[in-house]
C-alpha cells in the first residue's frame, strides 16, 4: 500500500479490483456452462450474486463518503 494513498483512492482502488473479480466470476461461469458442470454453477451463480451485492454496497458507501468526507464541518 501506498504511504501517500488517500483512504478515498484506497476505497477507489478497491472497488476496481473487486469489479476484476466479479468479471473473473463471470468468466469462470461462462466457462462452467461450456463445459457442462451444472454441479458447480449453483455455488457459482452464489458467489457472484455475493461479490455483486457487496460492490453495491462499497461504491454506494465510496459515493456517500464523497458527498459527506470525514473532518468536513
Amino acid at each position: 500500500m501506498d504511504p501517500e494513498e488517500t483512504v478515498f483512492e484506497r476505497a477507489l482502488r478497491r472497488i476496481r479490483e473487486n469489479e476484476a473479480r466479479i468479471l473473473q466470476q463471470r468468466a469462470l461461469i461462462d466457462r462452467l456452462e461450456q463445459l457442462r458442470q451444472e454441479h458447480l454453477l449453483p455455488e457459482a451463480r452464489r458467489i457472484l450474486t455475493m461479490m455483486e451485492s457487496n460492490q453495491r454496497l462499497f461504491s454506494e458507501q465510496l459515493r456517500v463518503f464523497n458527498q459527506d468526507p470525514p473532518g468536513k464541518a
